[in-house]
């Protein structure tokens, strides 16, 4: 059984390694490497790991931002609240878009 994580542990896993396997890798090349495990997710929706793959891609690139966990949690919170007021328009692809 692998040892449970909170998100501020893996995140700083993830930074750590991150820093210390691509070191010279900014949050933007962090942030392509997350659109492209999102393709591979689209390609393989039923695969745990694939999501696994973009979740780790993105704190690897928050954490070279320089943002923290609390950070990242804080702006998810006032951002969900941000969605939940908007309105949402179906586009052709399924996915959905705020109306402007």
């Amino acid at each position: 059984m692998i040892e449970e994580l909170d998100f501020k542990e893996l995140f700083t896993l993830m930074g750590e390694f991150s820093v210390k396997t691509f070191p010279d890798a900014d949050s933007i090349n962090h942030l392509n490497k997350l659109k492209d495990e999102a393709d591979e997710a689209i390609k393989e929706p039923r695969d745990k790991y694939e999501f696994a793959d973009c979740f780790l891609a993105l704190i690897a690139a928050s954490y070279k931002a320089g943002f923290t966990p609390d950070i990242i949690l804080d702006a998810c919170q006032i951002k969900l609240e941000i969605l939940k007021q908007r309105k949402w328009e179906k586009l052709a692809n399924g996915s959905y878009q705020h109306v402007k």
